[in-house]
């Protein structure tokens, strides 16, 4: 026995590194926003600014700081988030690993035990020193753990049977996880719960529990402990619905808004999530049709003409189906223009911008509406308002079928409320004075009268105009005259015969009308 206890053992340390999988999220192109986006948002007093709506095409995801606890309403959908599924996966590994540390614990206490008494028999072969240590051990001053890294101990532990199991219950405690903490149950949640696509990192995980569990195996120390964990991410891969509210955490500081199969969900998660990074001074980036070579001494701004945003009416002729583009078709556009990060101005910031004589540094477009239909208030001032953009809206004071409360909601919430004349007439064939200042100077008292707001801006009807409109436009006021044309550089010096190009059919027109190809 003396021989043995010469010479100290050594413990060596675990070597094995066994690593969390890293969380790595998917990210994905939208067309335009989900269609719940507008409910969701209202019900819950979600605040987004245009960079959350940019991010959120952009990528499929924005995240907001919580200004306050948000009572998210029944039937909004929640999000099962990866950081979700980890933090349940990391929980609940801890809380067993709790148990198997207590068995590996009570394990290694029966073969100090043995070695406590076995260290009586060498009292008269130890140092003073050794002595003292065993002699206090006994007295409860120290354990044999609490010495575990000295001589006497790895002397002693070299007199044991059971040495080379100590050595592997110690390594075993490098392995566990500690402090756990097993999730508790989410109360019953009424909410669809969708689930955040991220298979790949599900089966990372998988590998790595099951990896886990044949390590524990090796040690001699596994039962069952990892079987329904191991089960409850097989539900996860499967998509199996019934584990989701199981799983399901939404407490943080942050409000992670994400689209999944065409729904928008929220969630609540600890740490924002980095979108891709929105550059305010693109005018010069990229354009996915090659521009045209820009007119010298020119603003290089679109402006785009609609009509109606509604669909086409049956047995109309081609030239009115023109004038039509559907609420969907407008959706796509707005969501693209959104997407690739345009600022939609007003007619002021219009003439800010040509007087100053220089291109704009952001991607810059106006978009027009003429003749105030119905269709500007329920769906183009919709769609505009869900994008965080704004429109300009020429509106014929006395022909008008949005009502002053309409008009007036509109202007409050951004929209730039402009002239159209009092009637559409041909301006051209106005030969009245009387009647020319009605048109251009009393449409234009009226439209200030209804919004509050200052309008400097006419669209001229049929897009036709001369000297004697021109000069009612100066001296009422007006700073800008819009007609039509193909062009989307424009001069100061032509303030009053601004091009305006056609309404695009598509996504497709859209892009070569912002590079200056006309496509018509």
């Amino acid at each position: 026995m003396y021989e043995k206890f010469k010479s100290p053992i050594e413990i060596p340390k675990y070597s094995y590194q066994l690593k969390i999988p890293t969380l790595v999220y998917n990210s994905k192109e939208l067309e335009v926003l989900p269609s719940n986006f507008e409910k969701v948002v209202k019900e819950n007093s979600i605040k987004l600014q245009k960079d959350n709506i940019v991010s959120l095409l952009n990528d499929g995801y924005t995240s907001i700081e919580k200004e306050e606890l948000i009572n998210i309403s029944s039937d909004t959908p929640l999000l099962l988030t990866s950081e979700s599924v980890k933090e349940y996966v990391l929980q609940n590994l801890s809380f067993e690993d709790e148990t198997l540390s207590k068995k590996s614990d009570f394990e290694r206490g029966k073969i100090l035990l043995d070695l406590k008494y076995k260290s009586l028999f060498l009292l008269p072969f130890l140092s003073s020193t050794e002595r003292n240590t065993v002699l206090e051990m006994y007295k409860g001053d120290i354990t044999l753990e609490q010495i575990q890294n000295e001589d006497i101990f790895k002397k002693l532990l070299n007199l044991s049977e059971n040495k080379e199991k100590y050595i592997s219950l110690t390594q075993l405690k490098e392995v566990l996880i500690k402090n756990g903490e097993k999730q508790i149950l989410n109360e019953d949640i009424s909410n669809p719960i969708y689930l955040e696509e991220n298979n790949e990192y599900y089966t990372s995980l998988l590998e790595y529990v099951k990896e886990r569990r044949e390590i524990l195996k090796d040690f001699g120390i596994y039962t069952d402990e990892y079987e329904e964990l191991i089960s409850d991410i097989q539900k996860i891969i499967e998509k199996d619905t019934s584990i989701y509210s199981k799983i399901l955490h939404q407490k943080g500081e942050y409000l992670l808004l994400k689209e999944v199969d065409g729904v928008l969900t929220i969630a609540s998660v600890k740490d924002k999530r980095e979108n891709t990074k929105i550059n305010n001074s693109n005018f010069d980036e990229e354009y996915e049709v090659n521009r045209t070579m820009q007119s010298n001494g020119t603003v290089r701004l679109p402006v785009i003409m609609y009509h109606q945003i509604e669909n086409v009416p049956a047995g109309a002729s081609s030239f009115v189906a023109g004038l039509f583009t559907s609420p969907e078709e407008f959706e796509r556009q707005i969501a693209y223009l959104t997407k690739k990060n345009y600022k939609t101005v007003s007619s002021r910031e219009f003439y800010e911008i040509l007087q100053s004589g220089k291109n704009p540094e952001q991607k810059t477009v106006m978009l027009t509406f003429d003749d105030s239909t119905i269709s500007h208030y329920t769906n183009a001032y919709r769609i505009l308002k869900k994008y965080n953009q704004i429109g300009t809206f020429f509106v014929t004071s006395h022909r008008s079928q949005i009502s002053n409360a309409q008009l007036k909601e509109m202007s409050d919430n951004g929209m730039d409320i402009q002239s159209h004349t009092q009637s559409h007439p041909d301006l051209v064939k106005v030969y009245d004075a009387g009647r020319m200042q009605s048109e251009i100077g009393g449409s234009k008292i009226e439209l200030e009268a209804r919004t509050g707001r200052s309008v400097i801006a006419l669209a001229y009807p049929g897009c036709v105009a001369d000297g004697k409109a021109y000069g009612a436009m100066s001296s009422n006021g007006y700073l800008l005259g819009f007609s039509c044309g193909k062009s989307i550089d424009h001069r100061i010096s032509s303030r009053y015969s601004l091009a305006r190009v056609h309404n695009p059919y598509n996504v497709e027109d859209l892009k070569k009308i912002l590079s200056g190809i006309y496509p018509f």
